[in-house]
């Protein structure tokens, strides 16, 4: 049978969706395998990037601010800045480099989240259980003296603070920070003022375990468990206890031992280090402020130098930590339409940034704050990209400073991306057997990427066919392309002499992303498969691309049982 009337047949015989269904709005996010950032390529783009830095710390908002910026690829430095505030307090260093000393604050706890992903690698760590299995101390049982329900908050929940329970112990309360009768709060008794943490009444004590556990044990929560997200850095404290539960040691010795020492990261700490390294802000700040049982959720320092090798080391290994787990992957949502948690990351969708397609750009975030120091680590995995910012001072205007360093550098990348793909994959296929009528154009441009612009198989002119399977299904076939999308997986010839890789097509329809008319509202509604439909026990979407160490050589169509020389 033709495979025309082949597909014709098959959809007579069913009512599910044989092919995905995409409108623009849902193009695939993963056009291509990561560029080639190596070799200068983006030195035009970085060089824009420091003059218009350099302009944005000239002005007198940043007049009060030290700032560390360092881009790396997923193997190497790319670009750093440095920027040293007008008066700085005199013990800290007078001038910013990569290995000035910064408080991380809250990245921190991406140093928890890995440890906790070793730990569940090992199978010491359920990461569905509930924490009281770990933290005895908690109650298991919804009762009266504790209204949180603690046997149902897992390890996962708190990961990605969608535990509902308070954000802080001993921080953050406006009687003793300040501020309350600007807000026109009411004067409370002495009697209810002594009964906060000690640790809060007095900075000279450390926050400890056991007042944290006692505070718990009668608290109330925010939200009942997987509700909604709430921040909660006392979840991430809670996870601390868990690894030392499974470890056997003390979490800050576990983090040393198993990834700030294996890693190199030699100015990376949570004691405060000798004030001369560091960069210590004029006026009040928690340079040399031990944070006790709240160092899991943000009492690391670090340098620029080494908070970029730690994330190109999470971006090389986000997928192995935990073999199960894909670490980049969101597990909850959160306020907006762009915006998800995920574990600890803050997960950043937008399609604003690339102009001729509606691909979004996925950045996996995290933003961190102590009194005087800021912190925000990016990395954006489709791009082999890493962004780590450690701030000072001042700390006003961050995402103006964001827009100026991640718009042009994701524009340049993903040029880059695009010209591999037409010096590498473009061009016309053909079959060399005798007799045989196929041939396959693969075409590029910015809009669709890597798509079919032509395709012959046997005789049948694939796209007409295409279309019109496609049409029947969804009552429209105009404004059809057929793009491809790299699944990264790799194939090799009996003799290894040529790799193969793997690809799938996918049908898009060229309509408008974003639209007010309510009627195509959803055209934003997107499912993603992959592998649809088959042939003989073969994919039909299925392409794999075979090359040498040069160049590619032949394309295989594996449900056509055919495999196409590149002319």
């Amino acid at each position: 049978m033709a495979l025309q009337g082949y597909l014709m047949t098959l959809l007579s015989l069913t009512t599910c969706t044989l092919f995905q269904l995409a409108t623009a709005s849902c193009e695939p996010p993963s056009a291509f395998t990561p560029p080639d950032l190596s070799k200068g390529s983006l030195n035009t783009t970085l060089a824009s990037i420091s003059s218009a830095v350099d302009q944005y710390f000239a002005s007198d908002v940043f007049a009060g601010s030290s700032c560390a910026i360092q881009i790396s690829s997923a193997s190497q430095s790319l670009w750093s800045t440095y920027y040293t505030a007008n008066s700085t307090n005199s013990t800290g260093t007078s001038k910013v480099n990569g290995s000035t000393v910064f408080r991380v604050a809250s990245n921190t706890k991406i140093f928890t989240a890995m440890a906790i992903l070793q730990q569940h690698a090992r199978g010491k760590i359920d990461l569905d259980a509930p924490v009281s299995r770990y933290v005895a101390s908690l109650p298991t049982k919804h009762n009266d003296k504790s209204q949180v329900e603690w046997d149902r908050i897992s390890i996962r929940s708190l990961m990605s603070h969608f535990g509902g329970i308070q954000d802080n112990y001993a921080q953050e309360d406006l009687l003793i920070v300040g501020g309350a009768s600007f807000l026109g709060l009411p004067p409370v008794s002495s009697v209810i003022e002594e009964a906060l943490p000690a640790c809060e009444l007095n900075s000279t004590i450390i926050c400890s375990t056991a007042g944290m556990l006692r505070e718990l044990r009668t608290a109330s929560p925010v939200l009942p468990p997987h509700v909604e997200i709430s921040y909660s850095n006392v979840g991430y404290d809670l996870l601390g206890l868990v690894i030392e539960k499974v470890t056997g040691m003390a979490y800050v010795d576990y983090i040393h031992s198993a990834i700030i020492g294996p890693l190199g990261l030699n100015a990376t700490t949570f004691s405060a280090p000798n004030a001369g390294t560091g960069i210590i802000p004029v006026g009040e700040s928690q340079w040399d402020a031990d944070l006790g049982v709240g160092n899991p959720s943000g009492g690391i320092y670090s340098s620029s130098d080494d908070m970029s090798r730690f994330l190109r080391y999470v971006l090389n290994n986000y997928q192995t930590i935990s073999p199960t787990i894909n670490w980049f992957a969101p597990a909850a949502f959160t306020a907006g339409s762009h915006s998800l948690l995920g574990i600890p990351w803050e997960i950043f969708r937008t399609t604003a940034i690339l102009t001729e397609t509606n691909r979004p750009v996925t950045f996996a975030t995290k933003g961190g704050g102590l009194d005087g120091y800021y912190s925000y680590s990016i990395i954006v995995p489709d791009y082999d990209l890493v962004v780590s910012i450690l701030l000072a001072g001042e700390l006003t205007a961050l995402n103006p400073l964001l827009d100026t360093i991640t718009v042009p550098l994701i524009q340049a990348a993903e040029e880059l991306a695009q010209q591999a793909l037409k010096q590498e994959y473009t061009g016309t296929y053909v079959a060399t057997t005798t007799g045989l009528n196929s041939s396959i154009t693969l075409s590029q441009s910015a809009s669709r990427s890597l798509h079919i612009s032509q395709w012959t198989s046997n005789g049948t002119e694939m796209l007409a066919a295409l279309d019109e399977f496609v049409a029947a299904q969804a009552g429209d076939g105009d404004s059809l392309y057929y793009q491809l999308i790299p699944t990264f997986e790799t194939r090799h010839t009996a003799n290894a002499s040529l790799t193969g890789e793997v690809w799938r097509f996918y049908n898009v329809f060229d309509t408008p992303a974003e639209t007010n008319v309510t009627s195509e509202v959803w055209n934003d509604y997107c499912i993603t498969n992959m592998d649809p439909i088959g042939y003989a026990g073969k994919p039909l979407l299925e392409l794999v691309f075979w090359r040498d160490e040069r160049s590619v050589k032949e394309l295989e169509l594996s449900a056509f049982r055919v495999v196409l020389t590149k002319t």
